[in-house]
């Protein structure tokens, strides 16, 4: 049996730059600011997407491990 499926591929470079562009932008007390998820700051939530990013990569790229086997829960 063959896997005959095909993938779009998405381009996440120009949304990341845009939030690369307002991270740099912003000021320690902007980054200690609320989010609308409980207890967690601005610059927790810009390190979780860098995160989700690496992860992203790591993932399409097949190159398995630490990156991409986090419990998206933890």
């Amino acid at each position: 049996m063959t896997d005959d499926r095909t993938f779009d591929t998405f381009d996440l470079g120009p949304q990341a730059l845009i939030v690369a562009r307002l991270a740099a932008e912003m000021t320690q007390e902007q980054l200690d600011g609320d989010t609308p998820c409980p207890g967690l700051a601005v610059r927790n939530m810009l390190g979780h997407l860098g995160g989700l990013a690496v992860a992203f990569r790591d993932a399409g790229r097949k190159d398995l491990g630490v990156t991409t086997d986090t419990n998206p829960g933890s």
